[in-house]
């Protein structure tokens, strides 16, 4: 719990959203708001949405410090959704941050597939409660089969994960289906992803068949991992970049709040250009895999 409090203060202090004074203050409130079991409650995310949280978790956290889970990927989605409209398809949505996001501009579809029953329900009370019918929530888990698979049950949502074979703990029987299929099903032609699935993200990606190059740009969790960055090369993007909002561009250093990885498909740089969006030249050498992300508390 200690380790997890001072990570949350280096989050706020790295955050290109809040300032540190700001960013203690709203934290300083919500260890008290803990402490007084002020729950469930809501806070304020994006532009004009609301996250709903039933008890104290790590996204909740760092969502009330900083106003945005990720500011800058977050940022860069609200704006490619805005101009170019499409369909964003949010693969691990935990309870809704970027699900929110995306869904604030009408105009826009977002697919939210969520497979844990906890996050599911919590995922789909957000979409009610901010009034987002182009909102579709799916409850499966994806993989590269169809079938049905062992997932685990945290007290944490936001770390819940498909179970490794011979794994201890609860764990819980959920469907797991094809990124292909999902998208047959409901005759997706998706625009924009996000794959957040606590390091099952190479196995999401083997799902994807004929749909593997067709995105236009990707946010993948653990993207900078060699066998990832082998497939999407492979598939026609560039990457792995990292959003620099604030500057317009995308980069292969990563901010001081280390963000997850970006994939842009090739034939997409000039629209990003067209937008004001500088891409940096990708670094050659390859980068060591950054270790899971510690939610805040």
């Amino acid at each position: 719990m200690t380790r997890q409090f001072f990570d949350t203060l280096r989050q706020i202090v790295q955050s290109d959203s809040v300032g540190p004074i700001r960013g203690f203050g709203r934290h300083f409130r919500w260890q008290m708001k803990k402490m007084l079991h002020q729950f469930p409650c809501e806070l304020p995310i994006g532009e004009s949405s609301r996250l709903f949280i039933d008890h104290a978790n790590g996204v909740a956290a760092l969502v009330n410090a900083m106003g945005s889970y990720d500011f800058n990927n977050m940022s860069l989605l609200r704006t490619l959704l805005r101009r170019f409209g499409g369909v964003f398809v949010d693969v691990g949505a935990n309870i809704g941050s970027y699900t929110l996001i995306a869904s604030e501009d009408s105009s826009c579809r977002v697919v939210s597939i969520e497979p844990h029953p906890r996050s599911l329900v919590l995922l789909r009370e957000n979409v009610r409660r901010n009034h987002r019918p182009n909102v579709l929530c799916v409850g499966v888990a994806l993989s590269d089969a169809e079938g049905w698979c062992s997932f685990t049950d945290q007290a944490e949502l936001s770390i819940n994960r498909i179970a490794s074979p011979g794994g201890s703990g609860n764990v819980l029987r959920v469907r797991i289906r094809t990124f292909r299929s999902v998208c047959d099903e409901l005759a997706l032609i998706p625009d924009f992803v996000k794959i957040d699935v606590e390091g099952h993200e190479t196995r999401v990606l083997d799902g994807f068949g004929e749909l593997a190059s067709i995105s236009k740009v990707m946010w993948i969790e653990g993207g900078e991992r060699a066998s990832i960055r082998q497939r999407m090369h492979e598939n026609g993007y560039l990457g792995p970049y990292y959003s620099h909002y604030g500057a317009h561009h995308l980069s292969p250093v990563p901010r001081k709040r280390k963000e997850d990885p970006v994939y842009v498909l090739r034939d997409f740089i000039p629209s990003l250009a067209a937008i004001g969006f500088e891409i940096r030249p990708v670094r050659q050498s390859p980068e060591a895999p950054r270790e899971p992300a510690t939610a805040g508390t």
